[in-house]
């Protein structure tokens, strides 16, 4: 396993919530379309942190980040924040917890003090507390900060990934955000290492130091790692049955294009 330099990233627990007035401006937020952009509702936060300052209970959150849902006037907050190492199921379970409470507690406090969540309530829960961070296998190759936001190009690409290295720091609101200088790019060589010969890791277990790892984390990219973890299983067992170590990665790379990954021919 790689090692941690500094704290885990926090965990959250995502809510619904409905009857939330989205017609006004800046509730346009919930629609998330600026690249390049940190989509906090800082018409939220701001009043949030000032009430605290009064000596108001607030608990700890980030963002607040907010998006549209199918439903009319119904959006979904990611907001709660909580320390967490998801690596201990007891501070797990305390983590959940706690987020659980802390989720009744903003709602309250979101439609006392914001006027677009006056009538809103919570409609569900996800069903558990997501992890941002966690173990990582070391691989052939440790995917690193400066290679992705410079968007280094690798012969054995499979994935790449335009979010941003995202750091959210687990004590209080801070959040540090770096945006890459184009999509970069994650190398076979992070989804395998030197020594276990059935081994693929995907998602948020690939080799990534803490600042890559950061970018790689979400969403995308952990779906096209999984892709190509699966398509070079596949490889490997077309080709004799040959161990990781052996993926002909020329192959590999046409099965991802053939399938339909964002990555155009490497160099």
């Amino acid at each position: 396993m790689l090692p941690e330099s500094r704290p885990l990233q926090p965990g959250t627990l995502c809510f619904m919530m409905a009857d939330v007035d989205t017609s006004t401006e800046r509730m346009h937020i919930i629609h998330q379309k600026n690249h390049r952009f940190n989509h906090q509702a800082m018409f939220i936060r701001e009043p949030l942190l000032a009430l605290r300052e009064q000596g108001v209970d607030v608990p700890q959150f980030g963002g607040p980040w907010l998006a549209d849902t199918c439903e009319d006037g119904c959006i979904t907050v990611n907001m709660t924040r909580s320390p967490m190492d998801a690596r201990d199921r007891e501070d797990y379970n305390r983590s959940e917890t706690q987020m659980h409470r802390d989720a009744l507690r903003l709602a309250g406090l979101l439609k006392e003090h914001v006027p677009e969540f006056a009538h809103a309530k919570i409609v569900s829960t996800a069903v558990m507390a997501g992890i941002r961070q966690s173990r990582r296998v070391k691989g052939i190759h440790v995917l690193n900060g400066e290679e992705y936001i410079h968007a280094v190009r690798f012969p054995d690409a499979v994935a790449r990934s335009s979010h941003a290295v995202d750091i959210h720091l687990s004590d209080g609101e801070g959040q540090v955000l770096s945006f890459p200088d184009d999509a970069g790019y994650i190398p076979f060589r992070c989804l395998i290492n030197d020594t276990h010969r059935n081994l693929f890791f995907a998602g948020r277990a690939i080799s990534a130091d803490e600042d890559a790892f950061a970018a790689t984390r979400v969403q995308v990219p952990c779906m096209e790692t999984g892709q190509a973890a699966g398509l070079a299983a596949s490889v490997c067992l077309l080709n004799g049955g040959v161990p990781v170590q052996e993926t002909p990665v020329d192959k590999l790379l046409e099965k991802v294009h053939e399938y339909g990954s964002c990555i155009e021919n490497n160099p």
